[in-house]
């Protein structure tokens, strides 16, 4: 219902003053039918996105007022249209799979579900829209988690050495357009940076056509392939590796390892599963990923992982500001 409402702008034709409209107006407003709109959002209200006043007449409430942002529609779209139906097509793709995990980003159920051959990331980057709804979708999960602002629990000034002139480089390794960079910058502006985005070329190139700071140096790649900054102070990974099975995560950290310093430092922003207990949000974010065969993992995968890829986990920094963690890796 609340995908039906998106598409039919009704969002943005409700009023926000706290005034309602009725079925009849918001019909002529779209070309839909009235009954149709009615259903519809009868359906809303009784999830709390929205409120029924009366007969016929729905008004905003702080739930509905959220899809005003043209970001949060666009991240319950791409979650509904992309990565929904993966979801829902696990139970099909389990039995065929004779229920093995998932671990195969070319035969997932999303695969499944979207009757494609094509990869998530592949798939997104065939239409000019699904990149755009994705990239927005992830600026509005950045907002809610309180990442927009925030650099993340872990201190970037134990980064700076004995002489605080000293440039400390960091390099945001699938950065898309820079915002943990920028975070960073606004959160420690006496450190002398040297920042380096590192993504696909089109989302580099993407990120300068859109303003990306002077002080952000952008380069396009791929982490499946050698770093190519050797020696930083800092490599970052913000939610990257949930997208990836275990083997295809290795090789990202190992294709960085080989960058590394002794005193350099892998900084992983992600999620860290509690081992008991789980909360129902994260738990649920893990079948999503599973859609494509990513995962969210526990402190004991993270180490796990880390170990295999040739590191040593040195901490777990954690905030409650957002869910996500820092996981702090180095060379053994």
């Amino acid at each position: 219902a609340i995908r039906s409402a998106i598409g039919l702008n009704v969002f943005r034709l409700i009023p926000d003053d706290g005034a309602s409209v009725s079925v009849q107006q918001l019909a002529q407003e779209t070309g839909a039918d009235e009954r149709l709109i009615s259903r519809i959002l009868r359906a809303c209200a009784s999830t709390h996105v929205f409120d029924n006043p009366s007969e016929g007449h729905y008004s905003h409430n702080a739930a509905s007022r959220a899809f005003l942002k043209e970001q949060n529609r666009d991240m319950f779209q791409q979650m509904y249209d992309f990565v929904g139906k993966g979801t829902y097509a696990l139970p099909q793709y389990f039995k065929l799979t004779n229920w093995k995990d998932p671990n195969d980003y070319n035969n997932s159920a999303f695969h499944l579900g979207q009757n494609t051959k094509l990869g998530f990331w592949e798939y997104l980057k065939e239409d000019p829209e699904r990149m755009r709804l994705f990239n927005s979708g992830m600026r509005s999960v950045a907002t809610i988690g309180g990442e927009n602002k925030s650099s993340g629990p872990f201190p970037f000034e134990i980064l700076v050495g004995a002489d605080p002139t000293e440039q400390v480089t960091v390099v945001d390794v699938g950065g898309g357009r820079g915002q943990a960079l920028e975070a960073i910058h606004e959160n420690y502006p006496l450190i002398q940076w040297n920042m380096i985005l590192q993504d696909q070329p089109d989302v580099v190139e993407d990120a300068k056509a859109k303003g990306l700071p002077s002080y952000i140096q952008g380069q396009g790649g791929s982490f499946f392939e050698p770093q190519t900054v050797k020696g930083a102070h800092a490599y970052i990974f913000r939610r990257i590796f949930h997208d990836w099975n275990d083997q295809d995560s290795q090789t990202i950290l190992e294709q960085t390892r080989s960058a590394l310093s002794p005193s350099s430092r892998i900084l992983i922003f992600d999620t860290v599963v509690p081992s008991v207990q789980a909360p129902r949000d994260l738990a649920l974010q893990d079948l999503n990923m599973m859609s494509f065969a990513g995962m969210e993992r526990t402190d004991r995968q993270w180490e796990e992982l880390l170990k295999a890829s040739g590191l040593r986990l040195v901490k777990f920094w954690r905030s409650n500001v957002t869910k996500h963690a820092v996981i702090e890796g180095s060379l053994p």
